[in-house]
């Protein structure tokens, strides 16, 4: 079983951090500073997550698993986990990475920017990888490639990022074959759970809310993304798993329905809501009725307050563009 007792002893958390992972230990593991390598190793995942991954690694008695990392651009979420196992002593985990390992446009850009040299789009990136990741190489098993039909055959799981769940038929994929290995009390952190231009994280979720416990989120209130999520205890067989997202109308919206109600955080609860309007519109084709309803179960839900809030003005108008793109056919469900 998995134990989040242990103190981490480079910050601040202190003895009391013992028990069940849940939100204010989440917020703990978010706020205690890791080691400046992780923080200031380019990517583009928060502070606030580089810390949690941190802390969670270091925290977990039994590591025993492995660590999935899936959709690791250049390397800063395997940074943190690479970090604190390097610091552990109890520990022989092995982080299994998986990236394209090819730059796209948008990719090429932030690592030009951040790396400082000219990276284009169509380039691999595994070399530079392996030379960020240098002192951490032993503790990576690096999968380059389209995920579409992979097949994972790497043992048990403790920990789960999950940043390629980028579209329906991938995110079966990647469900059905991590999933099945999950240990008692794994972790699964879905790094675009709240976006709602990935609306089939939360469907994925919601169908299967018996064996998953949603804990938290590690990013503040101006900028949710990630979800983190316990496989439940016991669970006597991970066979009853759905990861079908081959599903109707009335069934999305079911599933939809649920996974709002797993979250009674006003803001997280807005975002979702954001993802079920997407849904619809996927269905309707219909922008300005999308958007409509989105407005109307915001007031249902009473939450209206936050569509005039400047901190939410970033979570609405992304809202806004998802509903547009699914509506008009740039994605579709």
């Amino acid at each position: 079983m998995t134990n989040y007792g242990q103190t981490v002893e480079r910050t601040s958390l202190g003895d009391e951090v013992v028990g069940k992972l849940d939100q204010n230990r989440i917020n703990v593991f978010a706020s205690s500073p890791a080691p400046l390598r992780v923080l200031i190793h380019p990517g583009m995942i928060s502070p606030r997550e580089r810390n949690f991954l941190y802390n969670l690694t270091r925290s977990i008695e039994h590591l025993d698993g492995a660590i999935i990392d899936a959709g690791i651009f250049l390397g800063a979420s395997t940074k943190a986990f690479a970090s604190a196992i390097q610091e552990r002593d109890n520990s022989n985990t092995l982080i299994r990475s998986y990236d394209v390992g090819v730059f796209n446009a948008f990719t090429a850009k932030e690592a030009s920017r951040m790396l400082k040299i000219d990276c284009a789009a169509g380039q691999s990136f595994d070399w530079i990888l392996e030379d960020l990741l240098h002192n951490e190489r032993d503790l990576i098993e690096y999968n380059f490639g389209d995920m579409t039909n992979f097949k994972y055959d790497g043992g048990s799981i403790t920990i789960a990022f999950l940043d390629v769940m980028k579209d329906r038929e991938l995110s079966q994929r990647v469900v059905a074959q991590f999933f099945p290995h999950l240990t008692a009390n794994a972790v699964i952190i879905h790094q675009d759970y709240f976006h709602p231009q990935h609306p089939w994280i939360p469907v994925i979720m919601a169908r299967n809310a018996d064996l998953f416990e949603y804990v938290g989120r590690p990013q503040t209130d101006e900028f949710v993304n990630t979800a983190v999520f316990a496989l439940k205890d016991p669970v006597e067989s991970l066979a009853e798993l759905d990861f079908n997202l081959d599903l109707g109308r009335q069934e999305l919206r079911k599933a939809m329905e649920l996974a709002v109600h797993i979250h009674s955080d006003p803001v997280e609860r807005l975002n979702v809501l954001g993802a079920l309007c997407v849904i619809e519109a996927s269905f309707e084709g219909n922008v300005e009725m999308a958007r409509e309803q989105f407005v109307a179960l915001a007031k249902e839900h009473g939450i209206a307050n936050l569509l005039q809030d400047p901190k939410q003005k970033r979570h609405v108008e992304r809202i806004e563009l998802a509903i547009a793109v699914f509506a008009r056919g740039g994605k579709q469900w």
